[in-house]
């Protein structure tokens, strides 16, 4: 789901990739995907960057840090890049 999700992102169809994310992080929560659920929650807050809702994509980009974190695996350093994406202007 969240591949379906992130190539429905890049052609641009982004109702598609948020319910396709969505999805992606109901499942990742049944199984207790704790890295996945990470991983969707920050390539949805670039979606949420994208459509205009700043504070949606803040809040799950936040939320994907603080599971990184707890799980202390490298993905912990590329949540920076996630920030900084959200506060260029632009796309």
């Amino acid at each position: 789901m969240h591949q379906l999700g992130n190539m429905a992102y890049v052609t641009g169809d982004l109702e598609e990739a948020r319910r396709f994310y969505q999805e992606s992080l109901k499942i990742d929560e049944e199984l207790g995907d704790k890295q996945g659920t990470a991983i969707t929650l920050a390539q949805s807050s670039l979606l949420e960057k994208k459509a205009g809702n700043l504070d949606k994509a803040r809040e799950q980009i936040e939320q994907a840090q603080k599971i990184f974190s707890e799980l202390d695996i490298p993905q912990t350093v590329q949540t920076p890049i996630y920030y900084e994406r959200l506060e260029k202007k632009g796309r």
